[in-house]
């Protein structure tokens, strides 16, 4: 059965992250699947007037919605998004993240009669790390906005298991709740090519730290830089490699030389030759809903180290495939890195590969749209 189905995004190809990539990848599946697809998403991300308003990118129908006001990634205006929705009249309307667009989307699919899923990655202010006015907005925001939005919608898909609890808590019908964790696609199963990627720095020889997503301090590469200089002064020969888009606002002063920042790419197998080239693996982040990052290094086989928050812990199952720590505790952080180096644990790649290849967007993809057919069927 082909349907015609709307995607709202915060944000789209182009731009380079976990959302981005996300979106891209689960909506080229549903193009592969037969089906109609339209994403809806702003023309403005972080002060970039993106062009054109309309194009097809790999079968998706892109249409970018003029944006009037663009404070922040999250804090934005793009009103005539409803009546795009109404002019598109899809058979159903995914929505990604609970953020004031997402009532425009809601308000449509009422008076349109369209059902509505949408795809949480938990409360606002645990994602947040900004000064006592942001936080005060989004509690607010998280105690009187959410709820109502998240309660009136059709379906509700969540990253991690523990958010069924706090949707159950602001009135959420468990019947209505499901998992949707983030995937990667088959090319990052491969192996890497670890030595080219060494080689193309100059660290034949270097035992290599990798972070790979947005350098920015929400995903606490400044508490990994700081934990990384413990490390550096007790293990001969470590390099630490930052690879990803950097956040012109996020300071990071004068780096020494064996700190690399490697700018972001696109390309699944430079992606997977920079992880292989890794020694250790790690995601400092003050919150992650379902990091695809760390399912990459998976994928390759890397034990990694993550921060107890978001869903981290469910992605490596708790302990099973990644060691945990406190987000902000910088010396636990180096304390843990100091110890895989010194004493490296057993790993089974084998294992690890399997347990990785477990999230991918053909399997993701058919579970979504037996979604959206018991929805509609309902």
């Amino acid at each position: 059965m082909s349907l015609r189905i709307v995607v709202v995004l915060p944000s789209f190809h182009p731009i380079i992250g976990g959302v981005e990539i996300y979106g891209l990848n689960f909506c080229k599946e549903l193009v592969h699947n037969g089906h109609e697809v339209h994403v809806l998403t702003p023309d403005r991300i972080m002060g970039r007037r993106l062009a054109p308003s309309n194009e097809t990118i790999e079968g998706i129908n892109v249409h970018r919605i003029k944006t009037l006001f663009d404070l922040s990634y999250r804090i934005k205006l793009w009103p005539s998004l409803k009546g795009k929705i109404k002019d598109i009249a899809p058979d159903i309307v995914h929505v990604y993240s609970h953020d004031s667009y997402s009532w425009l989307a809601l308000s449509a699919c009422r008076e349109s009669r369209i059902p509505l899923l949408l795809t949480t990655y938990g409360p606002f202010n645990s994602q947040n790390e900004r000064n006592r006015i942001s936080t005060m907005a989004l509690t607010v925001y998280d105690t009187y906005v959410a709820p109502t939005i998240l309660r009136n919608a059709t379906r509700v898909n969540v990253r991690y298991p523990e958010l069924i609890e706090w949707l159950l808590k602001i009135g959420v019908g468990r019947e209505v709740v499901s998992l949707e964790p983030s995937c990667i696609t088959p090319e990052y199963l491969l192996e890497g090519d670890g030595e080219q990627f060494k080689e193309s720095l100059g660290l034949t020889t270097a035992k290599i730290i990798l972070y790979l997503g947005r350098i920015t301090r929400q995903k606490g590469v400044h508490n990994l830089i700081k934990a990384a200089e413990l490390v550096h002064k007790d293990i001969p020969g470590i390099e630490l490699v930052l690879m990803g888009p950097r956040d012109t606002h996020f300071e990071l002063g004068d780096l020494p030389s064996w700190i690399h920042i490697v700018p972001p790419t696109t390309s699944a197998t430079a992606e997977r030759n920079a992880i292989a080239a890794a020694d250790l693996f790690v995601m400092p982040s003050r919150f992650e809903g379902f990091s695809q990052a760390v399912l990459k290094a998976l994928a390759q086989g890397k034990r990694v180290i993550v921060t107890s928050v978001g869903g981290l812990p469910f992605e490596v199952d708790y302990g099973k495939y990644g060691k945990l720590v406190q987000y902000g505790a910088i010396e636990s952080l180096g304390k843990a890195m100091v110890e895989h180096f010194r004493n490296p644990p057993h790993l089974d790649v084998g294992e690890i590969k399997k347990y990785a290849s477990k999230f991918t967007y053909k399997e993701n993809t058919k579970r979504i749209q037996s979604q959206y057919l018991e929805i509609l069927n309902h």
